[in-house]
């Protein structure tokens, strides 16, 4: 083939090209129906965050809520692992549906880091599953007006600022010693004025011996957010020990929501106590 040929084969080959390029691939149609937004009918969708109430469709909020239920003001109520982006969508999905903006969040919610910082920073969006406000959450949900102690046996900014966010909620212990820390919370947690306490202390050797040496006192030791849920769940721990200098704000802060927020509320799980009750009688 000399150049002559090679040359129309190339001009040929790009006329058919640009021909088939200015046929449409395929037919441009409207698409079928609209999307309401109704996940409610899909019980399989449950937990994903997906949807939005429809009210206009008849729809509920049940989607949106991660397989909460959800309320006649189109208040989604989220459970399961709750981020902060879900938080966020669930509050323009409550504020768009003509509810109030606030989401409620389920007793067996739990909050990722961010999602924590997220409900500090704008507790008047965010309930609990009392129905109330995170300002007031604790007292309502406790009914203990003692609130919670904490205690540190030493001095670190990291304690001091996440006591300062919860103001509201602790008072500090001024007892210098640990027998007297622990005699304070007993009582207390004995005739049932006060809700709980948190020991910061450099070891939690002593305090976990000490503390569980009471019968009104269940101590647990905190290392992350997953530990104390435990606790909660299967315990009803009511005295949380952080080893303060081995953990970070974030982690704190997420140890000391999930514990202010559903220690010493509970009862212990069955299988727990009829461990303890064959213990108590070795």
């Amino acid at each position: 083939m000399d150049d002559k040929q090679r040359q129309q084969l190339i001009e040929r080959v790009a006329q058919e090209v640009m021909a088939k390029l200015r046929k449409p691939v395929a037919d441009i149609r409207p698409p079928i129906g609209v999307c309401t937004g109704d996940y409610s009918k899909f019980p399989e969708l449950a937990g994903q965050g997906v949807g939005a109430a429809n009210p206009a469709a008849g729809g509920t909020s049940e989607g949106a809520t991660g397989g909460g239920t959800g309320k006649a003001n189109n208040e989604p109520v989220l459970s399961g692992i709750v981020t902060a982006t879900r938080l966020q969508d669930a509050i323009s999905a409550s504020s768009a549906g003509g509810g109030a903006g606030v989401v409620t969040i389920g007793p067996d919610a739990r909050l990722t880091p961010l999602a924590n910082d997220f409900v500090r920073e704008h507790p008047e969006k965010i309930r609990r599953g009392t129905g109330q406000t995170t300002t007031n959450s604790s007292q309502s949900s406790r009914g203990n007006a003692g609130g919670w102690l904490w205690w540190i046996d030493g001095r670190c900014p990291v304690v001091q600022s996440a006591v300062q966010q919860r103001r509201d909620q602790v008072r500090v212990m001024t007892s210098t010693s640990l027998t007297d820390v622990v005699r304070e919370l007993a009582t207390g947690l004995g005739n049932h004025s006060l809700a709980g306490g948190v020991l910061f202390v450099r070891s939690s050797s002593k305090a976990i011996c000490y503390a569980n040496r009471c019968d009104a006192v269940r101590a647990i030791v905190g290392t992350n957010r997953d530990t104390v849920d435990e606790g909660v769940r299967d315990l009803a721990a009511n005295v949380l020990v952080i080893e303060y200098p081995h953990v970070g704000p974030k982690v704190m802060n997420a140890m000391l929501d999930r514990m202010m927020h559903g220690g010493g509320a509970g009862k212990v799980s069955p299988i727990v106590a009829r461990d303890l009750s064959e213990l108590k009688r070795l």
